[in-house]
């Protein structure tokens, strides 16, 4: 498939939705772990120590990197199990809306809730 516009044209949109939807997008700021309680995210702490609290939290990583962000003891033993099983050779991301945002992989399943949406990285 060719993205009329090219490639970018595809995150913008992404970008314009998000911010007329009344989120903010933080750029070159590094994330060093993602916060986390019960089973929601509830901001990120950046590199330079900076907390930045919020509603959703949206990555844009493998689902390797997202487990070392949030800590895997924070994730469920069977997402983690799963995990266990893929190779880590290359990355894959993939955003997956679908029928109320319902999963569309295995790994997502077992961290999806009908009351949240959710991005699916997979490998």
């Amino acid at each position: 498939m060719v993205v009329e516009g090219g490639m970018g044209t595809v995150t913008q949109r992404l970008a314009a939705a998000a911010l007329e939807a009344g989120a903010k997008i933080h750029t070159g700021a590094p994330v060093a772990s993602i916060e986390v309680e019960g089973a929601a995210a509830t901001g990120v702490v950046l590199r330079d120590g900076q907390h930045v609290a919020a509603k959703a939290v949206v990555v844009n990583a493998d689902p390797f990197r997202l487990q070392a962000l949030v800590g895997a003891q924070k994730l469920p033993a069977a997402f983690n199990a799963k995990m266990d099983t893929w190779k880590k050779d290359g990355t894959t991301m993939k955003v997956g809306i679908k029928e109320m945002f319902e999963p569309v992989c295995d790994a997502c399943a077992l961290l999806w809730s009908p009351m949240r949406t959710a991005l699916c990285c997979a490998p």
